[in-house]
């Protein structure tokens, strides 16, 4: 380590993936459930369970962070507006940015994903307004919707800027939004939803990789990828890391077969003089449900009619040899990086 000043200060972010609270508001015809819709199943549980349910096992590392970033699947709002011709409603109680989002320890949401706008703009600015209610930083799907968090410890400081990208976008856009952000932070974190990619496999596309490496080039030190529901490899570029896909985080019903996913944990060290430098990175190993049941799904689901397990929205830490099962597959797709195991 190079730190160069006596007096420092370890800033740790943890960033996960696709978070869906709730879900579409059309009842789904598989059991157990029917004839429940994802909304009203979501809502059942938290009413039994209580606000903490969906982060139970992870509320304390999280509190215990310094930022926690996640990409927020869907909307916030009260309202009834949707976006005509679209496969999927993603929607939850606004109050549940305070409730649940802000109770739990989250700091940061990315809302640059393809369900942002499911319930139009109306519903885009709702889930802003929410986010900013719950004192949520958030990280827009249009251009220039950036966000920056200072954060303070020791009488130092550092200041980290997010910006998200629905993909795809030009390559001109990804550097005005990289390098404006450059000229004012300390440390530059750039998200991308993907697209054009083949869901459900775990492979970094070549689109994806070009992509992920030009905004290291433009000045990110860390690239943060989803949309894909499994976890991908990560990448050591440079001196900076790209984590291509952090998978499914809180997901119910409907998202099933994709039950492994990841808390990406990344560490920045500062001294007084300002230089800064990595201090370490982890994964942890998560599956989105503990459940040993299966669902039932008609064929016209697409997902044939084998019982598959239920996402019940409640990830819980990996262990045993899932847990190496989930870091080996991380490391068969990364490059220049291996990924330490880690244990609770």
């Amino acid at each position: 380590l190079r730190v160069r000043g006596g007096n420092t200060m370890e800033v740790t972010l943890s960033a996960v993936g696709d978070v869906i609270l709730g879900g579409d508001y059309r009842v789904i015809q598989a059991q157990p459930y029917a004839p429940l819709s994802g909304e009203q199943e979501f809502d059942r549980l938290i009413a039994e369970y209580g606000y903490d349910y969906p982060f139970k096992n992870f509320i304390d590392m999280f509190k215990a962070d310094d930022i926690t970033v996640i990409n927020l699947e869907g909307v916030l709002t009260n309202g009834n507006t949707r976006k005509s011709g679209r496969p999927h409603y993603l929607r939850a109680r606004a109050e549940y940015a305070t409730s649940i989002l802000a109770a739990s320890g989250v700091d940061v949401a990315c809302l640059a994903n393809n369900h942002t706008l499911d319930y139009s703009y109306a519903g885009y600015k709702a889930t802003k307004r929410a986010l900013d209610s719950a004192g949520i930083g958030h990280m827009g799907h249009f251009e220039g919707e950036d966000y920056v968090i200072n954060v303070k410890k020791n009488g130092l400081s550092l200041k980290v800027g997010f910006c998200a990208m629905q993909m795809p976008v030009s390559r001109e856009t990804m550097q005005k939004e990289i390098q404006a952000l450059r000229k004012t932070c300390d440390i530059v974190v750039a998200s991308f939803h993907w697209a054009n990619v083949q869901q459900w496999k775990a492979n970094v596309t070549t689109y994806m990789r070009a992509n992920a490496r030009a905004a290291i080039k433009f000045g990110a030190d860390l690239v943060l990828g989803h949309h894909r529901h499994l976890p991908s490899g990560i990448e050591r570029y440079g001196d900076k890391l790209i984590v291509y896909d952090l998978a499914n985080f809180i997901t119910g019903l409907k998202h099933v077969g994709c039950d492994e996913s990841m808390v990406f944990q990344i560490t920045w060290r500062v001294d007084e003089t300002g230089y800064i430098e990595e201090a370490g990175f982890k994964v942890i190993p998560v599956k989105t449900t503990a459940s040993s049941e299966t669902f039932y799904y008609e064929t016209t689901t697409g997902f044939g009619k084998n019982g598959m397990p239920i996402n019940e929205w409640q990830p819980v830490i990996a262990t045993g040899s899932e847990a190496r099962r989930i870091i080996d597959y991380i490391n068969d797709n990364s490059l220049k990086v291996t990924v330490p195991y880690y244990y609770d």
